[in-house]
């Protein structure tokens, strides 16, 4: 059963989760996004907190990110709100995600 509220477009984009304050930093892979969450692939062995704040450079500004579920070296995460040290909206970070959701969405139309 699906449970998203908005689909997810595939992508591969550098990335990075930081906790502890910012202190702390792993690299991550985005795989597939969505203005509501993401789906993060990481080096074997990885280690991440259940919350982080998620940068990725094609976004701008840090989200928030919570855990769903997590597997060896994936995890499902869903989006809160922008992370504090942002200087952006929340508004805008759906706004950028929408501008890579379009042409994904265009190629499925014409793939069908």
């Amino acid at each position: 059963m699906e449970r998203r509220t908005s689909s997810r477009a595939r992508c591969l984009f550098g990335g990075f989760v930081a906790f502890n304050q910012g202190k702390a930093t792993v690299d991550c892979q985005i795989r597939n996004l969505s203005t509501d969450g993401a789906l993060l692939s990481f080096a074997k062995g990885a280690l991440v907190p259940d919350r982080f704040d998620l940068q990725v450079a094609q976004l701008g500004a840090p989200v928030r990110a919570k855990v769903l579920w997590r597997t060896d070296n994936r995890c499902g995460v869903a989006f809160g709100e922008v992370a504090a040290t942002a200087k952006r909206s929340p508004l805008d970070l759906a706004g950028r995600l929408a501008a890579y959701q379009a042409p994904v969405d265009g190629l499925r139309a014409r793939s069908t």
